[in-house]
């Protein structure tokens, strides 16, 4: 089974300006790493009584339930993109 293609830089700008938090899937195609390798550090990072960690370059990740939440604001910074307009 093969992964769904990634998105597209138009994709994931508009993802990152528009909301206020995003999917580790996007996550993963913004900072240009395999999916499967961000899921792996979201639940490192969430494996704890608090369900929140960090992610790499600071970007914090939240484990609602069973989702994993990252908020665009860091991930913005973190990838040099300035504030959403």
């Amino acid at each position: 089974m093969s992964e769904p293609e990634r998105m597209t830089t138009a994709q994931i700008e508009h993802e990152l300006t528009t909301y206020a938090a995003t999917t580790v899937m996007v996550t993963a195609d913004a900072l240009g790493v395999g999916r499967t390798h961000m899921y792996a550090a979201a639940r490192k990072a969430c494996d704890n009584a608090e369900g929140r960690g960090f992610l790499a370059a600071g970007v914090p990740v939240l484990r609602i339930g069973g989702r994993y939440s990252v908020p665009t604001a860091p991930l913005r910074a973190a990838l040099g993109l300035g504030v959403a307009a």
